[in-house]
Formats: structure tokens, sequence, C-alpha cells
């Protein structure tokens, strides 16, 4: 056993801190160029979600305001009873 390798047993903690250190990082770049276009992704969808149901759902709207205008907005009939 030489003097390299004894001051080489030693390093296994330094290793171990700096392969650590380089796990985080990479993690935090998986992160930047995963994480952040997944999040962008997401808000699209759901903003283009939340515009196709309003889409969809505005002649159901239509619908319903015109029958409501056409009901409440015409003169009541003379000889007609209230219920």
């Amino acid at each position: 056993m030489n003097a390299e390798h004894a001051v080489t047993l030693r390093a296994p903690a330094a290793d171990w801190e700096r392969s650590e250190r380089e796990a985080r990082q990479a993690a935090a770049y998986v992160a930047a160029f995963v994480g952040v276009p997944a999040v962008v992704a997401a808000a699209a969808a759901l903003a283009l979600f939340a515009l196709t149901a309003l889409v969809l759902l505005a002649p159901l709207v239509a619908c319903v305001l015109t029958w409501a205008a056409w009901r409440y907005g015409r003169p009541e009939r003379r000889g007609a009873r209230r219920a």
C-alpha cells in the first residue's frame, strides 16, 4: 500500500460530497429544461381547454338569454291570469 493509495482511501467522503453537488446541479438543469416547458405546456393546455369550453357553451348561453328576453320581455296579455 503506497502513500497515494492511502490518501485516496480518505477521499470517498470528498467524492461523495462532490457527486452529491453534481447530482443537485444536474437536477437543477433537468428542472429548468424539462420542468419549465412542462409547466408552460400545461398552462397552454388549460387555457385552450377554457377557451374551448367557452366556445362550446356560447350557443347554449345565447339560447338561454334569448329565451329569457323573449319570455320576460313581452307584454302581458289582457285576459291572461297569472299563476
